[in-house]
């Protein structure tokens, strides 16, 4: 559980969501949002040992959502007067900046230069393959799978567990090894070890 004060986590979640759209042009779909924000959390949380925002997030259909987002997230950004939402003719509902976002107060630079390369991410990939990866994610299969997926009310999320899906595809785990952890490791297969 996150020790924050609640304050201090919607304003956060306000400040994270803001500048992600921000960073996405001043719009994005309410799908690629949630899911921006969740990697954003997931990221930050193999990065810096806790998440950005301190949101919880439960897993529906479409894939993981900030919990509560209709009023935690489009309700908050609103009532602070930094976006709104429209609901277009596609069946679309996409949250565009009515303003331009405060220098943040609570995020810190390291989670302000996360939500820069996410928000491009989110808006590059669209919603369709954002919530086919985050199907892919074990802790919203998990949370999926006991909740609303088995007609139980819906789970929330374990980030511990679902910062594996990005924690699989550090560079550190595939790339080449270097010389020197070649012959480290060389060494330490020729050691006897000792017997427990």
């Amino acid at each position: 559980m996150d020790s924050r004060e609640p304050n201090e986590r919607r304003e956060r979640l306000v400040e994270a969501a803001a500048l992600i759209l921000k960073g996405a042009g001043g719009s994005l779909n309410i799908t690629p949002l949630n899911k921006a924000l969740f990697y954003l959390d997931l990221r930050s949380l193999l990065e810096t040992g806790s998440t950005a925002t301190g949101a919880s997030y439960i897993a529906l259909k479409q894939g993981p959502v900030v919990a509560k987002y209709p009023e935690r997230l489009v309700g908050a950004l609103e009532k602070a007067g930094l976006a709104i939402q429209s609901d277009e003719e596609d069946g679309s509902k996409p949250l565009s900046l009515v303003q331009e976002p405060p220098e943040p107060r609570f995020l810190d630079a390291e989670q302000v230069r996360l939500v820069e390369g996410i928000a491009r991410w989110a808006k590059e990939k669209g919603a369709s393959w954002l919530s086919n990866f985050s199907h892919e994610n074990i802790g919203w299969m998990l949370a999926w799978q006991e909740g609303l997926g088995s007609g139980r009310p819906a789970k929330s999320i374990n980030l511990h567990l679902a910062m594996q899906q990005l924690a699989e595809d550090d560079a550190w785990l595939t790339d080449e090894l270097s010389d020197r952890e070649r012959a480290v490791f060389a060494r330490a297969d020729q050691e006897t070890g000792a017997e427990w």
